[in-house]
């Protein structure tokens, strides 16, 4: 005797304890294991914090990021949101955006994902490299990284 139970796809996912499904390039012939670069010799790979922003030695920032500005506001929020993680003025943030010959390809834009998906990118890499400045500030000033914040553009310290 043969049983048969029909189970659409819904109730088969509420059942399962989850369905994942991946491929991947990497490793396959004919397929490049390196990150594309840009024409500056910076990474073009999102898995890189200088693929999204540098900082040039008079502490200008510049970030990067493919997704464009559709009137939502993106170019400035994007800028504020480095500058924040960063201790900069907005003023000091250029952001290059949709270029993807100079910026990482991290997909189209389509309204609201500028900020959820390049903004959180953008944000992360920018996070990122505080804690690298913070850490080469208390290398050099010889002291605790909780002692020291970045204030427009500087490593300090308090004497409290």
């Amino acid at each position: 005797m043969s049983t048969h139970h029909d189970m659409n796809r819904r109730d088969w996912l509420k059942t399962a304890s989850g369905l994942v499904v991946g491929f991947t390039l990497g490793g396959l012939p004919g397929f490049a294991q390196q990150a594309p670069s840009a024409a500056d010799g910076r990474s073009l790979d999102p898995r890189e914090v200088d693929s999204f922003l540098s900082i040039a030695p008079d502490g200008s920032v510049t970030v990067y990021t493919s997704k464009v500005d559709v009137g939502t506001g993106m170019r400035i929020a994007i800028a504020q949101m480095a500058a924040e993680e960063l201790g900069v003025d907005t003023a000091r943030v250029t952001v290059v955006d949709g270029d993807t010959a100079r910026c990482p390809n991290t997909g189209g834009t389509g309204g609201s994902t500028g900020l959820t998906r390049g903004g959180t990118a953008v944000r992360q890499a920018a996070a990122t490299a505080r804690q690298a400045l913070l850490a080469l500030g208390a290398e050099r000033l010889k002291r605790p990284i909780a002692d020291l914040t970045i204030v427009g553009g500087e490593v300090r310290f308090s004497l409290s």
